[in-house]
């Protein structure tokens, strides 16, 4: 078989796996859904089967693995978001970052930064902080924490890079103007 005419017949298996699952997703929701919770608003069995078959389908069928945890994370984060603009599911680590976060029980760089295209850029520095006595300035790239690569990771993770106990040091690679520094912070 030609490699275009294997491509199409790909692309329509894949096609074909996507609409299985949208089917059976609405076919799901139309039979069961609607019913049992139009029926007892409470939370029963019936909705629990509901979300656990929907979810073996999307685990059997989707186009790509999907880890089951990955599903019950985005279905909780869904159902509570969906409450209001102040709510929200939190993973465990989310969880702890808040601790950390609202007990200060961790010491930073002093910098405001952003991801632009990837890399992981400062916004400003913070005056009376490390990152300012260091000579951090604004539009500074930070390419490594501590001689490990932070370019292409999400902003969340950039800040757990640069997070540590009060007193502890980072070692900063910085590029500017094309021209790599390492700044120690």
């Amino acid at each position: 078989m030609s490699e275009p005419a294997t491509r199409r017949r790909d692309i329509a298996r894949s096609g074909a796996r996507v609409a299985g699952a949208a089917a059976f997703l609405m076919l799901a929701l139309a039979v069961n859904g609607c019913s049992s919770l139009a029926a007892d608003p409470s939370l029963g069995a019936n909705d629990l089967g509901l979300i656990q078959s929907t979810m073996r389908q999307v685990e059997k069928s989707y186009v790509v693995p999907v880890e089951p945890d990955k599903l019950v994370d985005g279905a909780l984060k869904g159902m509570l978001n969906r409450l209001d603009p102040h709510s929200d599911y939190m993973s465990q680590r989310e969880y702890q970052e808040l601790l950390a976060t609202t007990s200060g029980q961790f010491g930073g760089v002093g910098i405001e930064i952003s991801v632009e295209q990837g890399v992981p850029q400062v916004i400003s520095a913070i005056d009376g902080t490390p990152a300012a006595a260091a000579g951090i300035e604004p539009g500074d790239r930070i390419i490594k924490a501590d001689g490990q690569p932070i370019v292409g990771m999400d902003i969340g993770e950039v800040v757990r890079r640069l997070r540590g106990n009060p007193g502890s040091r980072v070692v900063l690679t910085i590029a500017r103007a094309n021209r790599p520094a390492s700044a120690h912070i």
